[in-house]
């Protein structure tokens, strides 16, 4: 894959992420989904709620998600097309929620992850792992993971924070469910690590 053109379009409103004294945290239960215990114990339940994407279904409407969310609602008023939450997850210093509509129904969904200090390259890539690890747990293993490197001569056998500070590297990987596809992509984007997973439902 080429380089330039493999970076995931970013949500850039999201971008930077503050930090919020307290985050609710959500336990999901619905009929015919389940969360194991191995998974809640890894802190994993945000990423891993049930239903397509978060607590909803594609196609729902705003409406519909907003009556089901129940983490803080960080939505700027007068917002179109997206609904924004923060969310908790073990060992990932800032996490927000977005879903995105069109035409009024959930079309596509993201998690953005930024570490304590966003010039933190080290911590940016140790968080790629960690969330990379919670959602292999849920998904298995991925069914694709690259290393993509602007300057292959300069490729090593581990990537280290200098080469997302370098902007010379790019890391992904993809799970796909029965309903969604997951794209998960560590790259550096306007000055800072940009770390994101990008849900989109399967195409039948």
């Amino acid at each position: 894959m080429n380089y330039c053109n493999s970076l995931i379009k970013p949500f850039s409103l999201l971008l930077p992420l503050t930090a919020t004294a307290k985050v609710a945290k959500r336990l999901a239960n619905h009929s015919g989904h389940f969360v194991s215990i191995f998974l809640l114990s890894m802190g994993l339940s945000s990423l891993s709620l049930a239903n397509d994407f978060g607590v909803a279904d594609w196609g729902m409407s705003i409406e519909e998600v907003k009556a089901l969310e129940t983490r803080p609602n960080l939505t700027p008023f007068g917002a179109d097309g997206y609904l924004i939450f923060s969310v908790a997850i073990k060992g990932i210093d800032h996490s927000r929620l977005i879903y995105q509509f069109e035409d009024g129904v959930l079309t596509e969904g993201r998690f953005l992850f930024q570490p304590m200090n966003k010039g933190d390259f080290n911590r940016a890539l140790e968080q790629y792992y960690t969330v990379r690890s919670f959602i292999s747990a849920q998904y298995g293993q991925p069914y694709s993971d690259e290393t993509l490197y602007k300057k292959p001569a300069m490729a090593s056998s581990q990537v280290t924070g200098e080469d997302l500070a370098a902007d010379n590297v790019i890391l992904k990987t993809a799970w796909r469910s029965e309903s969604s596809s997951l794209q998960h992509q560590l790259a550096w984007y306007k000055n800072q690590p940009h770390h994101q997973i990008h849900y989109r439902p399967v195409t039948p």
